[in-house]
C-alpha cells in the first residue's frame, strides 16, 4: 500500500513538473519575442533618421506597399535568465494510469469480517469422476430377523455323461466323487471348471485277526495279535515289537479259574494217532503221526515266556 502510493505521489510531482516547466518556457519565448520585437522597431527608427540626416528630410507617407516575402528564421536567441517562481495554478487533468508497481510486502491479516447473508442456491454441478473405494467401515449393528423364506429345494446330482454341458452351479457325480460347475462346461472332472463338493474317499483298514505274534512279520494299523495269553491291537503300521507303545492291550489274559465239577465219564473214544517220530530244527519241532500225517510246532514263544519267568 505505502509503495503504491509513493508511485503515485511521484506520477503526480512529474506530472506538475512538467506543466510548470512548460509554462515558463513559453512565458520566457512571448518576453524574448516581444524584446526582439521592440529592437526591431529601434533599430528601424534608427536606420531612418541616419537616412534622414544622409539624404534630406523624408518625404510624405507613401502608399503601403506589397507584403515581401518572408524571411528565413533567424537563430535561437540564448537562454535568458531564470524568472522568479510563479504562483501554483490550478490542478491539471488526471493524467492516464502509470505502470503496474512492484508487489508490496504482504500486510497483516486483518480482522474477520461479520458473517454475510445465505446466498442464492447455485446450480448443480456435473457429477465428478468416481472416488477412490474407502475403507472397509466397522460392522452395523444387527438387523431384524427375517420372516422365514420359503421352503428350499435340492436338486440331487447328475451322473457324469461324456459330451454332456453341464450349467453354472449344477451338481454332478463322477466316479465316487461330486463337483459343481463353476461355469458352463463339458470337461470332465477334476478339472478347474469344478468345484469339489465331496471327494471319494480311501477304503479303510479295519485290521485282521493275524493269530499268534511273530516278530519277523510285518503288521497294519488295527491288526489284532495273540500275545502270552492276551490280545493286542497293533496302534499304526509298522509297530515294532511287541510289548511296546505302539501296541495297545485289547484284552488281557485271565487268571486260572477253580476246577469244576467232574463230569460223567463219556463215551469210548476213538483209537488214538500216535507219534511215531520227531525231528527239532532250532526252535521248531516236527512230528511224524501214526497216519502218515506231520505236526510242526513253533517253540520260540514257549522259550521266550520261559527266559521272561526266569529273568523276572
Amino acid at each position: 500500500m505505502a509503495g503504491d502510493r509513493f508511485n503515485e505521489m511521484l506520477r503526480f510531482l512529474g506530472t506538475r513538473f512538467a506543466e510548470e516547466r512548460d509554462r515558463v518556457s513559453n512565458a520566457v519565448a512571448a518576453v524574448i519575442a516581444e524584446l526582439r520585437a521592440e529592437q526591431k522597431t529601434i533599430v528601424l527608427d534608427l536606420s531612418e533618421r541616419v537616412a534622414a540626416v544622409r539624404d534630406g528630410m523624408p518625404g510624405a507617407q507613401g502608399e503601403r506597399g506589397e507584403q515581401g516575402e518572408k524571411g528565413d528564421p533567424g537563430p535561437p536567441g540564448k537562454d535568458g535568465d531564470d524568472g522568479a517562481p510563479g504562483k501554483d495554478g490550478t490542478d491539471g487533468k488526471e493524467g492516464p494510469p502509470g505502470d503496474q508497481g512492484e508487489r508490496g510486502e504482504r500486510g497483516e491479516r486483518g480482522e474477520r469480517g461479520e458473517k454475510g447473508e445465505r446466498g442464492d442456491q447455485g446450480l448443480q454441478g456435473e457429477m465428478g469422476p468416481r472416488g477412490l473405494r474407502g475403507e472397509t467401515g466397522p460392522p452395523g449393528p444387527r438387523g431384524e430377523k427375517g420372516e422365514r423364506g420359503e421352503k428350499g429345494t435340492f436338486e440331487p446330482p447328475s451322473e457324469w455323461i461324456d459330451g454332456s454341458v453341464f450349467h453354472s452351479g449344477q451338481l454332478v457325480h463322477c466316479e465316487g466323487s461330486t463337483f459343481c460347475a463353476r461355469r458352463d462346461t463339458a470337461r470332465r472332472p477334476p478339472h478347474d471348471d469344478w468345484s469339489p463338493v465331496a471327494l471319494k474317499g480311501k477304503d479303510a483298514h479295519a485290521g485282521e485277526a493275524r493269530g499268534l505274534y511273530d516278530p519277523k512279520a510285518g503288521y497294519l494299523k488295527l491288526d489284532r495279535v495273540a500275545f502270552d495269553g492276551s490280545e493286542w491291537i497293533a496302534r499304526r503300521d509298522d509297530p515294532g515289537p511287541l510289548p511296546g507303545d505302539d501296541w495297545m492291550l485289547a484284552v488281557k489274559a485271565g487268571s486260572r479259574g477253580k476246577p469244576g465239577e467232574r463230569g460223567p465219564p463219556g463215551a469210548k473214544g476213538d483209537p488214538g494217532i500216535g507219534v511215531k517220530g520227531g525231528t527239532c530244527d532250532g526252535f521248531t519241532l516236527r512230528l511224524t503221526l501214526d497216519d502218515g500225517r506231520a505236526v510242526i510246532v513253533d517253540l520260540s514263544p514257549a522259550f521266550d515266556r520261559y527266559h521272561r519267568e526266569r529273568g523276572a
